[in-house]
């Protein structure tokens, strides 16, 4: 018997100024210039979640940096 944990992984992305733009989560998974692999809740083997940069050259000229 297992117990059932749940991490979830998220990405912030801020301007130039270092001001906060927006958050990429398993609640907020379509946005431009990021993949996100989605949410898994129950793998009692192991899971990986991700998040890809979809265009990282566009993302810089945009001025957004990710945390």
């Amino acid at each position: 018997m297992y117990s059932r944990v749940d991490v979830d992984l998220s990405a912030l992305t801020f301007d130039a100024n270092l001001e906060f733009n927006d958050v990429v989560a398993y609640y907020n998974q379509k946005k431009s210039y990021f993949a996100f692999s989605g949410d898994i809740t129950d793998a009692p083997e192991g899971a990986l979640e991700y998040i890809d940069i979809l265009d990282l050259e566009k993302l810089k000229k945009k001025e957004i940096g990710m945390s």
